[in-house]
């Protein structure tokens, strides 16, 4: 996320975002649906050997392609200036708030997605552990939502963009109540695209927010 607000041109900052976050789609999508096939074909070691390989040759590919940064300064690590930039931080009036976002969001898309595995394992849907997984597919739909808000801020304004994709995953969230399996996998979809785009605006909001020690206030999100 600094490397991005550091490095790309301020009007390329929200759509770069937006694929970044497409991107984690893709990763939670294939992490779910392998581990989830993978431990009902073989068991719950083989899948988790399967995800670490997988995560190793794509951060091996992501230090080869990456380019180098151009306007990155690297300094020394001081206590002090932590805790300065810490306190700056926290006295904003947005970044917060857009802390409080980022907690909130990833919060309720792990629980629902860890949860929902569990409740259509038993009666009366009594699906497999690798349907399961596959249900992960929902992540797709954040897959083109996410770039998809990253340009919708440059021509509706970052809150509004914010505040109709989290009406969207509230509106997916109580499709998930009802007992049809169909009607609960489309909820998931459009809980999954809501949260995806909303998560690129709340991240991409906070390079351009923070005054100083963008990277700390990225890790802070």
């Amino acid at each position: 996320m600094t490397y991005l607000s550091e490095e790309i041109h301020p009007s390329f900052v929200a759509f770069s975002m937006g694929l970044y976050i497409s991107g984690n789609s893709i990763g939670g999508m294939s992490g779910r649906l392998i581990s989830g096939v993978f431990t009902d074909f073989f068991n719950w070691r083989i899948a988790l050997a399967a995800i670490g390989c997988f995560a190793l040759a794509s951060a091996l590919m992501f230090w080869k392609i990456l380019p180098e940064s151009r306007h990155f300064r690297p300094t020394s690590l001081r206590p002090k200036t932590l805790f300065i930039n810490f306190r700056l931080h926290w006295r904003d009036r947005g970044l917060p708030l857009l802390f409080a976002e980022g907690f909130l969001l990833m919060g309720s898309f792990v629980t629902l997605f860890n949860y929902i595995g569990y409740r259509l394992m038993l009666s009366p849907w009594h699906v497999s552990q690798a349907v399961v997984g596959l249900l992960s597919l929902a992540y797709l739909t954040g897959t083109w939502s996410s770039p998809k808000a990253g340009t919708m801020t440059t021509r509706y304004g970052r809150g509004p963009v914010m505040l109709f994709s989290t009406g969207v995953m509230l509106f997916g969230l109580l499709m998930t109540l009802f007992n049809s399996l169909w009607l609960i996998f489309a909820g998931m979809l459009l809980f999954s695209a809501g949260f995806f785009a909303a998560h690129s605006v709340a991240s991409s909001w906070i390079g351009p927010r923070a005054k100083r020690a963008k990277g700390q206030a990225s890790s802070l999100y």
